[in-house]
């Protein structure tokens, strides 16, 4: 697989003591399949230990960091590399940084030395709560330049005080929205004082942990759990299934097939892993929530309860649909067999309309049908993308959907109470 590195560019924090400079020190990389490195940068030892297939290298520091340290001492024998060293020396010297005029010849010479494009993204070296919008728009700016076939890796090791928590943040403002599937790892090398070593520690998992995060957020607020499921097939493959079936179920408003879809919840949490994490233990929090909307006792309550959940979640217009078929399911399963009739159109509207107009309830039972006809009247809107009323002619308003929500929900719940004492 082909990599793009994204590394982190900064001053180095190893005082030489023979030139009272900060430099970056020179040290062992040990990477996990145990192969080492001698060196002072880490992206030279990636490359010579082959640690990714690298096609493409975007170097982002400040103006003042210590660009000239990413020259080899064996490329000085070249003229045209020593004179674009002494040029950044004297810049860093005397504290004007990197000229723009030195910016091509750098990355022109890091092409060559890495045998792969280098780009480099350059900010002032002031990094402030004023410079964080501007800093933000440059690190965006990033993914532009990565083929969207390349995996990528970020590098943390040379970072420069908040540099990399904005880069971070950078790349997930910018891949959001695209495919889920993009690979993007994390890699320090981490300094050991005591052993003289360099561990090269895998922080790809930082990462996942905020695709999860946001994942989970995704469908505990609007039942998306695509991507969700995706993320946890390997941990969790029923709970992955069971969140993939509720969110087809909820973005194409199936809502007769939420109760099918409900028992594999539940089938799913007997097989919840033992070893689950925290992450996981969280996803299991939010299908006990989808789970508990089921009636074993009744169809019309189970879709009640999904009504209201999915309107608790401003999913309205899949609420509104959905609490219409609680009443069609009320009247079913009082008069008729809920498994051949819920869901039946024809049935619904040559008989069981007639069943429910034949409903009585006490001297307000005008009021609540005068509901349930407002209901089903703004859910035939609803369902025709916003059509006319046909009585009065008028689009429906969104200032009006919680109102007829409430209202019908008023209506469901006194159905139920007459059906039952019937």
């Amino acid at each position: 697989m082909k990599y793009t590195l994204i590394s982190c560019v900064g001053t180095g924090m190893f005082l030489n003591k023979n030139t009272n400079e900060k430099e970056y020190r020179e040290t062992n990389y040990r990477f996990p399949d145990g192969k080492e490195k001698r060196t002072k940068i880490f992206i030279e030892a990636m490359f010579s230990c082959r640690y990714k297939d690298f096609e493409k290298i975007i170097l982002v520091g400040t103006r003042t960091s210590n660009w000239g340290a990413l020259i080899s001492e064996n490329d000085m024998e070249d003229e045209e590399v020593f004179n674009l060293y002494g040029e950044l020396y004297l810049s860093d010297k005397n504290g004007e940084g990197i000229k723009e005029s030195n910016v091509a010849s750098l990355e022109k010479y890091l092409s060559k030395r890495f045998g792969v494009p280098v780009k480099l993204y350059i900010s002032s070296a002031l990094i402030s709560e004023e410079t964080a919008s501007e800093l933000f728009s440059l690190y965006s700016s990033i993914i532009p330049e990565i083929s969207p076939e390349s995996n990528i890796l970020f590098d943390i090791t040379h970072s420069f005080r908040s540099i990399p928590i904005l880069i971070y943040q950078a790349l997930q403002f910018s891949l959001s929205g695209s495919s889920f599937g993009r690979n993007v790892e994390l890699v320090y090398g981490e300094y050991i004082e005591n052993e003289k070593v360099s561990y090269v520690r895998n922080l790809s998992k930082y990462w996942n942990f905020s695709q999860l995060s946001e994942a989970i957020n995704q469908f505990a607020t609007k039942l998306d759990g695509v991507k969700l499921a995706s993320l946890i097939e390997g941990d969790w493959p029923k709970g992955a299934k069971a969140i993939k079936r509720i969110s087809e179920i909820a973005q194409l408003n199936f809502s007769i097939q939420i109760i099918d879809a409900l028992r594999q919840v539940k089938n799913a949490l007997k097989e919840f892993p033992a070893d689950a994490n925290y992450m996981l233990m969280k996803i299991k929090a939010e299908l006990e929530k989808i789970a508990s909307l089921c009636d074993e006792n009744s169809v019309s309550r189970t879709l009640f309860n999904y009504s209201k959940f999915l309107y608790e979640r401003k999913m309205n217009v899949q609420a509104v649909i959905t609490l219409q078929v609680s009443v069609e399911a009320c009247i079913i399963e009082k008069y008729a067999d809920i498994e051949k009739y819920l869901g039946d159109y024809d049935w619904w509207q040559d008989i069981g309309k007639q069943y429910l107009h034949d409903v009585k309830g006490g001297d307000n039972w005008k009021e609540i049908g005068e509901r349930l006809r407002s209901l089903e009247n703004f859910r035939n809107q609803v369902a025709h993308g916003g059509g006319k009323d046909k009585n009065s002619k008028q689009y429906p308003s969104v200032s009006n959907v919680d109102s007829i929500y409430k209202k019908g929900i008023l209506g469901v719940e006194k159905l139920f109470e007459i059906i039952a004492e019937q």
